[in-house]
C-alpha cells in the first residue's frame, strides 16, 4: 500500500518514512539506510521536522539509538510537535529503556 501511494505522491515524507520503517523491520538495512538519506536530503518547504522524525524512527528500528535520539531531538526543532502519541510509536519501541531518550521526553519546566 505505501509503494503505492508513494509513487501517486514521491514526495511524501510520511509515505517514505513509513517504507524506510517496513524496510528496516523485515531487516533490510541498506533500503532503510537509502530513505533514510532521501529524506535527510528533501528540500521540501513546510515540513516541520516529519521527515526528520521519519529518520529518528528507521534509526531507532536499525537499533542505532544514538543517531535516532539526536534525530527525534532535531525534529523537535524544525517543528516537530510534541505529543502523547510519542511515546507509544512502535517504531521508537527500542528506544523506550535508554537513559538519553527517556530524558528527552521528561518534562521541562
Amino acid at each position: 500500500m505505501y509503494r503505492e501511494l508513494s509513487a501517486e505522491d514521491p514526495e511524501d515524507v510520511i509515505f517514505k518514512g513509513a517504507l524506510g520503517a517496513l524496510a528496516a523491520r523485515r531487516g533490510d538495512d541498506e533500503e532503510a539506510r537509502r530513505i533514510s538519506r532521501e529524506l535527510e536530503t528533501t528540500d521540501q518547504k513546510y515540513l516541520f521536522g516529519w521527515h526528520t522524525y521519519n529518520r529518528a524512527c528507521i534509526r531507532a528500528l536499525l537499533g542505532e539509538r544514538d543517531v535516532a535520539v539526536k534525530l527525534f531531538q532535531d525534529s523537535f526543532e524544525q517543528g516537530r510537535p510534541f505529543g502523547i502519541h510519542i511515546p507509544r510509536d512502535i517504531d521508537l519501541e527500542g528506544l523506550s529503556d535508554y537513559p538519553p531518550f527517556q530524558e528527552l521526553l521528561e518534562p521541562k519546566g
